[in-house]
């Protein structure tokens, strides 16, 4: 499991039980792991959505995790610090250097320190409303760092 699902499933289901939190884990896609997803009643799985109807997912939740232990890029996570959001990322995500501040906009773990991921995981079910809303704020103001003609300025120096 190169995208680190399994892991989260386990450890979102240790923490919850183990602090009685009301937090829900909103699950997003059909990859390989499908038939295999952890059913759990504060685990939701959407399956495949539409660019539209995820939009409407991310309206209502509150954190984004992107867990993959193998990432080469990672766009999604451009998209989630744009539309707001403060993340939960795996180091192992090539595109964090460029959209994740470690707990300024979210937080970073490594899959090769133990309990790292179940730690950061649970840190952040404990960081307040206004603190969320704050990361997410500097969430968007980090993924503005990055626009068309900063791309296209990157490319053509790789390209030079």
């Amino acid at each position: 499991d190169k995208k680190g699902i399994v892991e989260l499933w386990d450890n979102f289901v240790e923490i919850v039980e183990e602090y009685s939190l009301e937090w829900e884990l909103w699950c997003v896609g059909t990859g390989d792991l499908w038939s295999q997803r952890k059913l759990h009643p504060l685990i939701k799985h959407f399956g495949f959505l539409q660019p539209d109807e995820l939009g409407e997912v991310i309206k209502c939740t509150g954190v984004y995790i992107l867990p993959s232990k193998y990432e080469p890029w990672g766009v999604s996570l451009h998209e989630m610090v744009s539309a707001g959001m403060p993340v939960l990322v795996s180091k192992d995500v090539g595109s964090r250097g460029c959209f994740i501040e470690d707990e300024v906009n979210g937080l970073v773990f490594s899959h090769k320190i133990k309990n790292d991921f179940k730690d950061k995981l649970l840190k952040m079910t404990q960081y307040s409303s206004s603190e969320l809303l704050n990361m997410g704020k500097e969430s968007v103001h980090l993924s503005n760092k990055f626009s068309t003609t900063t791309w296209m300025e990157t490319l053509n120096k790789i390209h030079d």
